[in-house]
């Protein structure tokens, strides 16, 4: 007897928030925009990004704050480079307890 697949789980903004951080991690501290748009369409549908009249591709208001919510969480700072449009990890805090 064939049984249908279990249903997915709809795609969350946080899901989508939490898989930036990992890439962020994965790619050696370096995350554009640019791949970043390009992979979550791929991966979790459209609805994460938008298109402007250049027809670049940006990632969504909602997402950008899942995103910066979730790295405020992070022990290491993430930090936006506007020249290339991508996040970077920053180095790790000093262990105030040496």
């Amino acid at each position: 007897m064939n049984r249908a697949p279990p249903p997915k789980e709809p795609v969350t903004v946080e899901r989508v928030a939490e898989w930036m951080l990992e890439e962020l991690i994965l790619r050696d501290g370096f995350l554009s925009e640019d791949v970043a748009t390009i992979e979550i369409v791929r991966l979790f549908g459209g609805d994460f990004c938008g298109q402007d009249a250049d027809g670049s591709f940006f990632i969504t208001q909602p997402l950008r704050d899942a995103f910066e919510r979730l790295a405020l969480l992070s022990p290491r700072r993430i930090l936006w480079d506007d020249a290339a449009r991508a996040w970077r990890l920053g180095a790790l805090p000093a262990d105030p307890y040496r």
